[in-house]
């Protein structure tokens, strides 16, 4: 989303790229101060929820398709496309059919137990993507730090690498999330700082 920051305090401006990387501007109705009913619901996150996110100041209440609305029933489109790996739009009738029939059904299960719908998908994305097998994960840093571990696993078991000495490399100017993992392998002082020590054998 886009949003104009030059006639907003120091307060709603900080590190706007940080929230929304790649996005410095702003549709043009929206240049002014957050308003009353914005300002509730800003000043209620900055008081209970941890800053680890400075968002620009736009309070959002519902949205369908590429658009999103404020409290005050503004418009926007979305430009993120939701967020992350969740970046279908808001309210597909499709996706909310299939949440709404299996939600109805069976909330969720864990791994402990089979269930009926788990491994038609894993035949479809491992078909999908031409791979033997797929290790279903809550969250991508998940995925990331399951990786590193592959990796190492491969050098000791293939590769030959005596126990306790494989390194990973990592490019500079890496994000992959906020794990000890994944700050050790960052050169970003916002991600580590005084997170340190690393965890050893990364290498960047």
């Amino acid at each position: 989303m886009i949003r104009v920051a030059s006639a907003l305090p120091r307060h709603y401006c900080r590190s706007f790229v940080t929230a929304t990387p790649g996005i410095f501007q702003a549709v043009e109705h929206s240049s002014q101060l957050p308003s009353e009913a914005q300002r509730k619901y800003i000043e209620k996150e900055e008081r209970y929820g941890a800053h680890n996110y400075h968002p620009i100041p736009v309070v959002l209440e519902r949205g369908e398709g590429v658009h999103v609305w404020d409290v005050e029933g503004k418009r926007y489109f979305d430009f993120l496309s939701a967020y992350s790996a969740v970046n279908q739009g808001h309210c597909h009738p499709k996706i909310l059919e299939a949440l709404h029939k299996q939600t109805s059904t069976l909330t969720l299960t864990s791994r402990a137990f089979h269930n009926n719908v788990l491994g038609d998908y894993e035949e479809f994305i491992t078909n999908l993507f031409g791979f033997d097998k797929v290790l279903p994960m809550n969250t991508g840093v998940e995925g990331g730090e399951t990786a590193v571990k592959l990796c190492r696993r491969w050098g000791y078991d293939v590769k030959g690498i005596p126990n306790d000495k494989a390194r990973v490399v990592f490019v500079e100017g890496n994000f992959w999330g906020r794990t000890m993992a994944a700050i050790s392998s960052s050169t970003d002082p916002s991600s580590y700082d005084r997170c340190v020590p690393p965890i050893t054998s990364q290498g960047l």
